[in-house]
């Protein structure tokens, strides 16, 4: 199924294409879940056991035509379906007569709109993999093993135990990890990162992420940075981080593969990724701006992750 079809919208091809290409380092939901592309609009999505972890005997003699053959059991045998998502804004006539270059309404709309669901599917992912019933492969950290107790805390042994725990079950080692931004300031003053920067007065937030990836060999440390109206509307506006207090190791592959463990992908319909488009508003006085998006989040395999929760109180 593609887009719908429109009746009396018209699609704004130049901005499509500029929204494709936009990008937001704050979101990380797009680096934690790659894209898969699909040819089909719902389907099955079948991952693999652990026979590429057994030992076989595969030598053969000169002569020997060889029938030494690897089979594969099928698990995670999951089902996708692409969902669709649109959000709209009015931009009234009055408003567009006055606009001049640099300046575009529907650009800039659809540039808001944009954000708007890029933070839906951000909050969306952190629930999730926050949710301990979903990454089962977790620990709660409490009290004195909270990092922001300097003195008792071993930020190094929650992250080993998450390492080996995914290499364990997977026979990978965990590649990528998620570090929120709170999170990432406070390990700023731990003795784990002060003692690697010995005699250094200041240390920035790369620096924690560099001494992060060398201690722990890990490629992708993602430090997201979203924060949203947590109060509900109407009360005195209060706002929170999208992803918390909580750290999540992972493996993902460099690229997808069906024979290959992955945490997870987000999985999208060829040639169906955004559409802008404009319709005049019912009283005339202005254009409805639609953004629409299509796409599903899929966790594949937990065994490809661990969740350290509540790292810091």
């Amino acid at each position: 199924m593609a887009f719908p079809k429109l009746s009396t919208s018209r699609v704004d091809t130049i901005n499509t294409k500029v929204l494709q290409a936009y990008t937001n380092d704050e979101f990380v939901a797009d680096k934690v879940l790659p894209v898969l592309s699909v040819t089909e609009e719902s389907g099955k999505l079948a991952g693999i056991g652990n026979e590429h972890l057994r030992v076989y005997t595969s030598k053969r003699s000169l002569n020997d035509e060889g029938q030494h053959r690897m089979e594969f059991t099928y698990t995670n045998d999951d089902s996708y379906a692409i969902d669709y998502y649109d959000l709209e804004i009015y931009a009234a006539q009055r408003l567009q007569d006055q606009v001049q270059s640099p300046f575009d309404v529907r650009r800039d709309a659809g540039i808001v709109l944009r954000q708007a669901l890029m933070l839906e599917r951000e909050m969306a992912l952190a629930t999730a993999l926050a949710s301990t019933s979903i990454m089962t492969n977790n620990v709660t950290l409490s009290g004195t093993s909270q990092w922001n107790d300097f003195n008792n805390s071993d930020p190094a042994a929650n992250i080993e135990t998450a390492r080996d725990s995914v290499q364990s079950r997977t026979g990978k080692e965990a590649n990528s990890a998620i570090f929120p931004r709170s999170v990432l300031n406070k390990l700023k003053y731990h003795p784990l990162i002060t003692n690697y920067y010995k005699g250094i007065a200041t240390i920035s937030g790369s620096m924690v992420i560099a001494a992060i990836k060398d201690l722990f060999e890990i490629e992708n440390v993602y430090v997201p940075k979203p924060i949203y109206i947590s109060s509900k509307e109407g009360q005195t506006e209060t706002k929170a981080s999208v992803w918390g207090k909580n750290v999540v190791l992972f493996y993902k592959p460099s690229a997808p593969s069906l024979f290959q463990p992955s945490f997870g992908y987000q999985i999208k319909l060829q040639g169906q990724d955004l559409r802008l488009s404009y319709r005049r508003s019912e009283n005339d006085t202005g254009d409805m701006i639609k953004l629409e998006t299509a796409y599903q989040d899929k966790i594949l395999d937990t065994n490809c992750g661990y969740l350290i929760k509540s790292v810091i109180a």
